[in-house]
């Protein structure tokens, strides 16, 4: 099986990616990532195929962690790192073409864009809740309760106009139908999406 994944954050989000990568060889798989020059020596070190993302790890570091306030800064994060690197899309139909699966991160999901083009299945692994749950949330200082489900109320909303504003020309000019305010990323292909969540709160 050829498994390839996608990431653009941290070493706290790339390091566990290679982890799995470096068990699924020895179990006789193929895994490749994609992700920022950084971690190039991380992934290779573990024998993990080493795909280039033309995205600044200290860029990302900056926009989506130490600017981070709310959710507009984190929109306008990425935002900025579409703007560095305008070839981020082909980049990621050349790493995952011939794969089986692509797995995406939190940061990532315009990976979903391109398997959808290419016909392959994903997997979404994140490190905090990104659906709707009563049990914990990154935002507040509650647990299990309504408060926690009502924080997520508009993260569908937001993604999907995110969606809109960075991807739909792309979408469009390769031939799939735009995104819409009611698209969703649990599901691709009529099929759902595994999330995995390899923490745990």
């Amino acid at each position: 099986m050829i498994i390839t994944a996608v990431a653009v954050g941290t070493r706290g989000d790339i390091n566990p990616l290679v982890e799995l990568g470096e068990e699924m060889i020895r179990r006789g798989h193929q895994f490749k990532i994609l992700t920022s020059e950084a971690f190039r020596q991380l992934a290779e070190s573990k024998e993990v195929q080493f795909f280039k993302l033309d995205t600044d790890a200290d860029h990302v570091m900056k926009y989506l962690v130490t600017d981070y306030r709310t959710s507009l800064d984190f929109a306008r994060g990425m935002f900025r790192l579409k703007k560095e690197n305008p070839a981020f899309m082909e980049q990621t139909l050349a790493a995952i073409k011939g794969s089986d699966l692509v797995m995406y991160g939190t940061c990532a999901a315009f990976a979903r864009h391109a398997a959808e083009y290419l016909g392959i299945p994903c997997a979404r692994v994140f490190y905090s809740p990104m659906d709707s749950t009563r049990q914990y949330s990154l935002y507040i200082d509650d647990y299990d309760s309504e408060k926690v489900l009502k924080c997520y109320s508009m993260l569908p909303t937001g993604m999907n106009l995110m969606t809109m504003i960075a991807l739909n020309k792309w979408r469009k000019s390769i031939g799939l139908p735009r995104w819409k305010p009611n698209s969703t990323y649990t599901e691709l292909n009529g099929r759902k999406v595994l999330t995995f969540y390899p923490t745990s709160p």
